[in-house]
Formats: structure tokens, sequence, C-alpha cells
């Protein structure tokens, strides 16, 4: 699992790592695939993890394309992956784009955001969320796993980055049609899966 650096500049990427996190990189990337195994990377890093809770239903990768390059330079396909409700766990109000630009975390820890949040037992934190352990909203989560996009010819990391980006989301689009916050997809069986 390709991990932001920040884990390690925290003091905390050593524990990440027996739960298979490794720094992420290119170059780490390529040895892991060197190796036979699979990557699992998450494009929008922690500016996805940190979107404010209106914007929780929609796909951001902010124009980043290290994913893309990736798949096309080692010629492997891309599986998304997309999961309805994760953004409901954790209420996050604002990215605190400002607050990091103040704080300058970007060069401290290459990083745009200190998103300000709402958790148990913590109450409202700052750019704490993930660092320090929280208990989640009890939320429904729904995942489904895309079939494999091959990158094939293309050589253009903005194009495939866009395709798997627009793809995610016509899949996340389906599985938040019906749903309430929290308690999941309400549907004409609803309460018999209850």
């Amino acid at each position: 699992m390709l991990t932001h650096q920040m884990a390690w500049t925290l003091g905390v990427g050593s524990l990440l790592e027996k739960f298979g996190s490794v720094v992420a990189s290119h170059r780490t990337a390529g040895d892991i695939f060197a190796k036979g195994h699979h990557v699992l990377v998450f494009p929008g890093g922690d500016r996805e993890a940190a979107k404010p809770w209106p914007e929780r239903n929609h796909i951001q990768f902010h124009g980043r394309t290290g994913f893309a390059q990736l798949a096309i330079a080692q010629r492997v396909p891309i599986v998304p992956i997309v999961t309805a409700g994760a953004g409901e766990s954790l209420l996050v109000l604002t990215s605190g784009r400002e607050i990091a630009r103040v704080l300058h975390l970007h060069q401290l820890l290459r990083t745009d955001w200190a998103p300000i949040t709402v958790s148990i037992p913590w109450g409202i934190n700052v750019g704490l969320v993930g660092l320090v352990p929280y208990l989640p909203l009890p939320t429904a989560l729904e995942t489904t796993v895309l079939p494999a996009i091959d990158p094939g010819d293309e050589t253009d990391p903005a194009r495939l980055a866009q395709d798997v980006r627009a793809r995610m989301q016509c899949v996340l689009e389906g599985l938040v049609n019906d749903r309430v916050p929290v308690i999941g997809r309400i549907g004409p069986n609803w309460l018999l899966s209850q």
C-alpha cells in the first residue's frame, strides 16, 4: 500500500509498515511490481481523505496522475475500487487549506490540507484526523470492484487518470442513489435486508 511520506515524517510509518504500507514513490512501486506483487494506490491521497461532508460523494484526484503514469510505465492494469459511505464515518467540516497555508504544511509535511473535523472522543480538531485514534461514526459501507482498465497504448497519463476518475464517479453515483447518510441505501427491499 503506497502511503504518504507524512506517516514517516510524523514517526508512525514503521507501525503502518506492519500493515503493508510503504513510502509512496514510483521507484517503490516498481520494486514491488518487479517482485510480482500488487500495489494499492490512493490517487486522491490526503486531499481525497479530507473532503468536506458536502463533497463526500465526489471522486477527486485534484489533477494527480502519478498512478496513471505508473500503470503506463509498468504496463499494468488499473483495478478501481469504489466505496460509498466511507466519507460518512468522519464529519469533515472543511479541508483547512488556509490553515495549512499559514502553517506552511506543504513544506513541513507535503500536504496542503489541515482538515477541521468532528470526531468522538476528540470533538472538533484541526489536522489530526488519522493521526490520533477516533471512533468512526457507524455507517453502512458499500464497495464495488470495477473491471480492470488496461492502459494499452495510452501515452497520456492525464487522459487515463480522467477516464479512471469518470468511471469511478459513475459507479459511486449509482451506489449513493437512494442512500441515506450513515444508514445506507434505502430501496424497495431495505427493510428485508436489515
